[in-house]
């Protein structure tokens, strides 16, 4: 039994103030935030992450969402990042050239982030009204086209979002998010052996739970790698 799918605005925000994954991590399938969630079974407690979307409407908009285990998680994330810091050299060549790359390309296309987010929240707010309109109606198929086309557009502004966070964002905000990715890099030890949320932040952009097993983890800088958990 879920002892709390849902969580209030206070909540949340409590949860992102103390777990950096509550900011990080999204669902591969429909692109919503994942939630920190506790779960009670036979008088034991486990906390996972599940996609808000999932939690809020089923299966209606996302099918494929898994619920992770945070344990699982936290190992994942870890791991990932041990990997780039062994390679840390490699990495840090690697960002400096795409940033090279990136400064010298000229890019015409606008994109205006805030309008962007505006048209997603939107977007989420039909489908919930949808979902009412469904509900009440008792018949869900006929609008099954339109759930596929809002969830579709969802997906890909959110592509253009991230795009424009790596490369419209101005120059001078990717050079110093990528020189802070090097500094992080060159003065984390060699390996860390525990979880940390204050690492998390500091060398990573966006976590995709892409299924059940695997992560694309994306680091600050527009490095990413895929992690099996």
């Amino acid at each position: 039994r879920k002892v709390s799918d849902k969580t209030s605005k206070t909540q949340q925000s409590k949860y992102s103030s103390h777990y950096a994954l509550t900011e990080l991590l999204v669902c591969g399938d429909c692109g919503t935030a994942y939630r920190r969630v506790t779960w009670a079974k036979r008088g034991k407690k486990k906390v996972v992450w599940r996609c808000i979307s999932r939690l809020d409407y089923g299966t209606k908009y996302c099918k494929n969402s898994p619920t992770i285990d945070e344990e699982a998680l936290h190992a994942a994330v870890l791991a990932a990042i041990n990997t780039t810091m062994e390679n840390r050299e490699q990495l840090i060549s690697i960002l400096k050239s795409n940033l090279e790359i990136t400064l010298s390309e000229k890019n015409g296309e606008e994109v205006n982030p805030i309008l962007l987010e505006n048209r997603i929240c939107e977007l989420q707010k039909t489908m919930m009204d949808l979902v009412a309109v469904t509900i009440k109606a008792g018949n869900t198929g006929s609008y099954d086209e339109k759930f596929k086309a809002i969830s579709d557009e969802i997906m890909s502004l959110r592509k253009t979002l991230e795009l424009h966070k790596a490369q419209h964002n101005g120059p001078d905000a990717l050079a110093l998010q990528i020189e802070d990715l090097c500094k992080a890099l060159q003065d984390a030890p060699f390996e860390c052996t525990e979880y940390k949320d204050s690492i998390v932040r500091q060398m990573i952009d966006t976590v995709k739970v892409m299924n059940a097993n695997t992560l694309r983890i994306i680091f600050k800088g527009g490095y990413e790698v895929e992690q099996v958990m």
